[in-house]
């Protein structure tokens, strides 16, 4: 997690690299974050709905519009949801500027 506003990953199969790793992040210890357990949960579910909507959307056997517009909407729940998470870990005085670049 960087300071910059700009710290998600434009490349979608960066994004998932990325998801996959904040989320694991979280969910071993969501309070050495600064944030609960139950809002660690949530980003996973998020980012497992991005990272199923992703590979439907690049599967050429399911590849569709409306399978790409599921996959769009749910990449920018998951964004949405990283900032907010982001915001508020960076708000956190005891987390080291090591783990915000995790």
């Amino acid at each position: 997690m960087s300071h910059s506003t700009n710290f998600l990953p434009n490349r979608e199969a960066e994004l998932v690299t990325w998801g996959a790793n904040f989320a694991q992040l979280l969910l071993a210890s969501p309070e050495t974050y600064g944030i609960s357990l139950e809002q660690a949960q949530a980003f996973d579910v998020a980012f497992e709905e991005f990272h199923t909507a992703y590979n439907v959307a690049n599967n050429n056997m399911t590849r569709s519009p409306a399978n790409i517009e599921i996959k769009n909407e749910k990449k920018d729940a998951m964004k949405d949801m990283a900032r907010t998470l982001a915001k508020q870990i960076q708000g956190m005085p005891f987390v080291t500027n090591a783990q915000k670049l995790e």
